[in-house]
């Protein structure tokens, strides 16, 4: 592990030691008044009373503020912070997101994150330093909204990412939003992401004045390395947020990169309400389902008309018509060569942009079946965005269809060491396993994924499968029922023959079939789910039909077909290999 320096705080940028008001303590805390006072009350924060004959009035004293929040040793759960799930708690019953939202369990995630870090020995040796930048608070009267506040953080995420991705391993915005609402001390989330250093922050809005402060951390010690702060007059939040950015990238660039002379990256002058569009449309985005992915499309939009020349923007719209297309959300066509528009408008203003050539990498991919133009894509794309947990995590997808399953699990691995606690990534390298026969090892990612979101609906089929292959239907069929009692769907199963594990399985998928078709009857179903389960039915005339379908609509199955172990049963029939031909797809 990288040996971080130890540095004292700098008094010009500290202030005085004592704070005299419960809003100075808020303020020094990053949260609101409310939250302090709550926290004093229940869980012993120092704070002392001054008796007047008026009343009372409150101070504090820094050093002891520092070892109350730094040295506690046990996980303090917010009541007010629905995020995290305490023992006892129940279970969520809403279907799963693609990029679900972070309902996690508090003490699994310390266990998943080392366990993922230890499934890879050699991690450890690199000699890239580890950061995390937790989520800045916005102390001020009237909150700004979600998407301003989580962009704050994102922003500072890119441009560290973008610094030197050799020497520096940036975590990514999914993994550090689960701190959104601090419930972990500081030592227990350098543990839990196995960083090294911890960047955390707050900006303070009073009246036209504004103050950014910013704490760099050894994760190990919770000793500060670095801490700064700077006052504003008159500028709006946006500013605020470009220069929070500022100063951690200045900070990070000097203590931890060792350079003398920093020059921290400076964004384009975009309009205010072109900047606050983005957001809000990174800010859906991120909600990962199909309304997030579909309302976050005029967002950016807006952006892009307000200002051109805004590359980001571009690159997100491609990323949102992408994956509505990749999810089988909207049909491919209405969805793939609107991303092939938006990526080329970001790569002429910015040839070398990472995950604007990741993206275009993807149409190559899902749309046109260009497999050497996608893959020398995705090579630029990786050359010039390393530090993307996405870049890593798309590009693995493609060398697994191709049936190159050991360079597809390099990738993903890259993309969990970036975001440790993101379940979809971790669930999708259980998939890249079980995709190389390798399903002893797919069991132990998909547990790992489910001990972080017990909801999330792929790692629990891609668990269930990986059983039936192993020959343990019983297993299967008890994590299947188990699954459905914690998502509220064992009412789907209540007819289902006990004691025949095989036939129960069969039941639910023939139950599941069904729901699909009569859904068929309203809106359009990709092809892709009716073949999969009419093949896990031993359905073949039905599987081939739906695969057919597939191959003329460009849909996501037709290019598993090489890799997939649910069409094992359809390799040997005359149908299969005309369709592999006509697709292109190499030989495994």
């Amino acid at each position: 592990m990288t040996e971080l320096p130890h540095e004292s705080p700098q008094p010009s940028t500290v202030g005085e030691e004592r704070l005299e008001s419960w809003k100075e303590i808020a303020r020094y805390l990053g949260r609101q008044v409310r939250t302090v006072q709550r926290w004093e009350k229940s869980e012993g924060l120092p704070v002392h009373r001054h008796q007047h004959r008026s009343g009372g009035s409150v101070f504090a004293h820094r050093t002891e503020l520092d070892a109350w929040r730094d040295h506690r040793s046990t996980v303090l759960a917010d009541p007010e912070n629905p995020a995290v799930r305490r023992p006892g708690d129940t279970p969520p019953t809403n279907p799963p997101r693609a990029f679900p939202r972070p309902l996690l369990l508090a003490a699994a995630t310390a266990f998943v994150a080392l366990a993922l870090w230890r499934l890879h020995p050699g991690d450890a040796e690199h000699s890239a330093t580890r950061l995390a930048v937790l989520p800045f608070s916005v102390i001020t009267e009237t909150p700004p909204s979600e998407a301003l506040r989580d962009g704050l953080t994102e922003e500072i995420i890119t441009r560290l990412s973008r610094l030197a991705p050799e020497r520096l391993a940036v975590i990514g915005r999914t993994s550090s939003m689960v701190y959104r609402e601090r419930t972990r001390t500081l030592a227990e989330i350098g543990v839990e992401l196995q960083v090294e250093a911890i960047v955390e922050g707050s900006i303070q809005i009073e009246g036209s004045k504004k103050r950014v402060s910013v704490r760099l951390l050894n994760a190990a010690t919770q000793s500060q390395i670095w801490a700064g702060s700077v006052d504003l007059e008159s500028t709006g939040l946006l500013d605020a947020q470009e220069e929070a950015a500022r100063l951690v990238t200045r900070a990070v660039t000097t203590h931890l990169l060792g350079e003398t002379t920093p020059d921290a990256e400076a964004s384009p002058t975009l309009s205010p309400e072109a900047h606050e569009a983005f957001l809000q449309g990174r800010f859906l985005w991120h909600q990962g389902d199909q309304p997030g992915f579909t309302e976050s499309i005029p967002f950016f939009e807006k952006a892009t008309h307000l200002a051109p020349e805004f590359v980001e923007a571009h690159a997100s719209l491609a990323h949102a018509h992408n994956l509505l297309g990749r999810y089988g959300m909207r049909p491919a066509r209405d969805t793939f060569p609107l991303a092939r528009e938006c990526a080329e408008r970001a790569l002429a203003l910015e040839p070398d942009h990472g995950e604007a050539l990741a993206a275009k990498a993807l149409v190559s991919f899902y749309w046109d079946w260009d497999f050497p133009e996608a893959e020398h894509t995705f090579l630029r794309a990786q050359a010039n965005a390393p530090g993307s947990a996405l870049v890593h995590h798309w590009y693995a997808h493609f060398l697994s269809a191709m049936c190159r399953h050991q360079e597809a699990i390099d990738q993903v691995t890259a993309a969990q060491r970036l975001e440790p606690l993101w379940p979809l990534v971790n669930a999708d390298a259980a998939w890249f396993y079980f995709r190389a026969r390798r399903y002893r090892e797919a069991v132990e990612h998909c547990r790992r994924s489910l001990q972080v979101d017990p909801g999330f609906r792929s790692a629990a089929s891609c668990l269930v499968h990986c059983l039936q292959r192993l020959g343990s239907d019983q297993e299967a069929w008890d994590e299947m029922r188990g699954f459905l009692e914690r998502t509220g769907d064992l009412d789907q199963s209540a007819e289902i023959e006990k004691g025949n594990p095989t036939a129960s399985l069969e039941a639910v998928y023939r139950r599941q079939l069904a729901t699909l078709e009569r859904a068929r009857e309203e809106r359009d179903i990709p092809p892709y789910s009716f073949a999969f389960l009419h093949a896990m039915l031993g359905h073949k005339d039905e599987a081939f039909e739906w695969l057919e379908r597939a191959v003329e609509a460009r849909d996501r199955s037709a290019l598993l077909l090489q890799t997939h172990p649910l069409f094992d049963s359809l390799r040997d029939d005359p149908r299969f290999d005309p369709l592999v031909k006509e697709i292109g797809l190499p030989k495994p």
